[in-house]
């Protein structure tokens, strides 16, 4: 016994000890990670294009890095990063038919990075080219998933309001809002409530608990009064219920808002937070909205609130048409902005940089491709195999489009080491999972035999007894 005693005392002190070491130790920590974004290929809009590719020379210029937050005075600096950061992208397109082909090209250059808002950066600083010569371009925007596809990102950029036969403009859109009050300055409730499920009603409610029952979905969590200033909101598109009906209420009441109450449209929804200096076309926005919408509303839980999610979640592209003659050949060159991810659980940090070449698939056929990578930087990693070096950078061929995309690694020096307060952290929640295990462990062993002690005593005692 006096074993399981001191070992329990051990493994307490740890448990007790090593979140303070753990907190100590991460005290100073910050943002590690910071999303980049991923560039992409040439696809083409029309079905049975028969424009094939015969080549591709991919150019990636990188002779700085970002930085990973740049100020709201930080114009001169993001400007400067842009000038000299690019890839470009040039085809050789051929077309085998016996007539001349206009092609519609659709060129998507990602979305804005977690360190530079989308104002700062204006599709209108690259471009595209034909034969060396400038060709009209038209920057578009459509609402995009993390991961792109070619069966879905091109379809979006439609030239007219998206039809959806539930989200229609003209879709109204009602606003509830209660607050939760108390006499009591410390009372609390435990509330319940349930939406039933209506085919002409999508709702979005900010609570995070929620029952899926098939017809109806009931909500609970936990309402202080101390919070006042915290509100519960609703937003039903379609069909909207009176009001919500509260459960288990005991020390306090749901009060309704009037103030907050109101009743607008879709359209209406969707461009309160529009600014035609953002650069994008009404008719882009509200598609995005939409495909937004309808990409929440597959958990029954319809957020309202995306707008500021379009920010991180636009896809920018460049749209131009191309005329090949018939056997003719032409030279395409497509110039984008690059945004590599930062990992900043190195030291230095590393720089991940993406780019697609699923969309060159869409093509009717693709020859060899020449990558090549002009930058000062050390490559640390590469998911298409090992590059060669050049003066000045990397170079790698292939022949025809290689398995998956293109992706490789920069950082300023050869072996970036992983950042030691990150281990230290990592090391210390193993220790304290550990001893928390042993202590659980520790107190169910003694348990038992203490148990085993007390039954084995009351034996002997009842034998003494007889």
């Amino acid at each position: 016994m006096r074993f399981f005693r001191k070992a329990l005392c051990v493994i307490s002190v740890l448990v007790l000890t090593l979140p303070t070491c753990l907190f100590t130790a991460s005290g100073n920590s910050a943002q590690l990670y910071w999303g980049g974004t991923t560039a992409a290929g040439t696809a083409v809009l029309e079905e049975d294009c028969p424009l094939e590719i015969e080549s591709e020379l991919l150019t990636f210029d990188i002779p700085a890095f970002p930085e990973n937050r740049y100020s709201a005075d930080s114009k001169e600096a993001i400007s400067g990063y842009l000038s000299q950061t690019r890839v470009t992208a040039e085809y050789t397109f051929y077309n085998p038919a016996s007539y001349d082909v206009t092609a519609t090209l659709a060129f998507p250059f990602g979305k804005t990075p977690d360190y530079i808002e989308a104002k700062d950066v204006s599709g209108e600083a690259w471009g595209a080219r034909i034969d060396g010569k400038p060709v009209q371009t038209k920057i578009r925007h459509t609402f995009s998933r993390s991961r792109y596809t070619n069966d879905d990102d091109p379809k979006r950029l439609l030239g007219e309001y998206k039809s959806d036969p539930f989200f229609t403009p003209d879709l109204p859109v009602t606003f509830f809002s209660y607050a939760y009050v108390s006499e009591k300055q410390d009372g609390s409730d435990q509330v319940e409530f349930t939406v039933y499920k209506d085919p002409g009603m999508r709702f979005s409610c900010l609570w995070n608990s929620n029952d899926d029952r098939g017809d109806r979905l009931t909500f609970s969590g936990m309402l202080y009064a101390q919070s006042p200033e915290r509100t519960l909101d609703f937003v039903f598109f379609g069909n909207a219920p009176d009001g919500i009906v509260f459960e288990n209420l005991h020390e306090g009441e749901m009060r309704r808002l009037p103030e907050k109450t109101r009743t607008t449209t879709l359209r209406a929804l969707a461009f309160e937070d529009y600014d035609p200096a953002f650069g994008v076309s009404e008719t882009d926005w509200y598609n995005a909205y939409v495909d937004r919408l309808l990409e929440n509303e597959k958990s029954d839980f319809c957020r309202y609130d995306v707008m500021h999610l379009l920010t991180y979640d636009l896809m920018t592209w460049y749209v131009y048409e191309m005329t090949v003659p018939a056997g003719g050949r032409v030279k395409n060159a497509v110039t984008a902005p690059l945004f590599p991810a930062i990992d900043g659980e190195y030291e230095p940090p590393v720089y991940e940089y993406s780019y697609l070449l699923s969309p060159a698939k869409t093509w009717k056929a693709f020859g060899e491709l020449k990558v090549v990578v002009n930058t000062p930087f050390y490559m640390t990693d590469s998911g298409v195999g090992d590059f060669l070096s050049a003066d000045g950078g990397y170079t790698r061929s292939f022949d025809g489009l290689p398995d998956g995309e293109l992706t490789f690694s920069l950082s300023s020096d050869r072996s970036p080491r992983r950042n030691t307060k990150f281990i230290r952290t990592l090391i210390f929640l193993a220790l304290y999972f550990l001893a928390l295990f042993l202590l659980c462990g520790g107190i169910t062993a003694a348990v038992i035999v203490t148990v085993r002690a007390v039954i084995r005593k009351r034996k002997k005692t009842k034998g003494a007894s007889l």
